[in-house]
């Protein structure tokens, strides 16, 4: 039997296949979290701040890209253009490629401080969480969502290396608002039922 070798290479696929599997636009909106978090304990520093921005580059990328590779099946007959299906990439490089892009932003957290990266981990444990399960609960699932976007706003926080304080509750309100908004949209997603708005 011929042994398979569980190698990446990246060399034999094109860079723009790594930006459509990542989604570029996407991975922007949570930029807004760690700026909203620097600016909520009122420190802007440049070079933690970068660190803390790498660090929600890859695990919000790396969370898209687990998604639809646990998605694959789902969008060979929804989607079939996407990188996945379509035959840009195999899955097994795209699995790689999602957890070196949650390993390489857990790591980048860590550059800033061992209290972001240990609060990297958390969000990318809920990350994983959310693409193999969370999204799948009509209750629990929005606020899994919650949880990961609520992390990333803590993660923000996290630029002084220390922990936030009374301002840490902040996380919260981005949880709710986010899981209250997942709820709505699965309602329109569902044809306009408002099951999950009265959830």
């Amino acid at each position: 039997m011929k042994e398979l070798a569980v190698t990446f290479e990246p060399s034999r696929i094109a860079i723009p296949v790594f930006l459509r599997l990542m989604r570029p636009a996407n991975v922007v909106t949570a930029y807004a979290d760690i700026l909203a978090g620097s600016a909520a304990v009122g420190l802007i520093e440049p070079e933690r701040l970068a660190c803390l921005l790498a660090a929600t580059t890859g695990l919000y990328g790396g969370g898209v890209v687990l998604n639809d590779v646990l998605d694959a099946q789902l969008d060979s007959e929804e989607r079939p253009e996407r990188p996945i299906p379509s035959g840009a990439i195999t899955l097994r490089n795209a699995s790689i490629f999602g957890g070196l892009l949650l390993a390489g932003g857990t790591g980048a957290a860590f550059l800033c401080s061992p209290l972001s990266g240990l609060v990297a981990c958390a969000t990318a444990i809920s990350v994983v969480l959310y693409d193999a399960w969370g999204k799948h609960q009509n209750i629990l699932g929005p606020a899994n969502m919650g949880l990961c976007r609520g992390l990333n706003l803590l993660l923000g926080m996290t630029v002084a290396g220390v922990w936030p304080g009374v301002r840490a509750p902040l996380g919260l309100v981005t949880l709710c608002y986010i899981a209250g908004i997942t709820a709505l949209s699965r309602g329109e997603v569902r044809g306009g039922t408002r099951t999950a708005a009265n959830i």
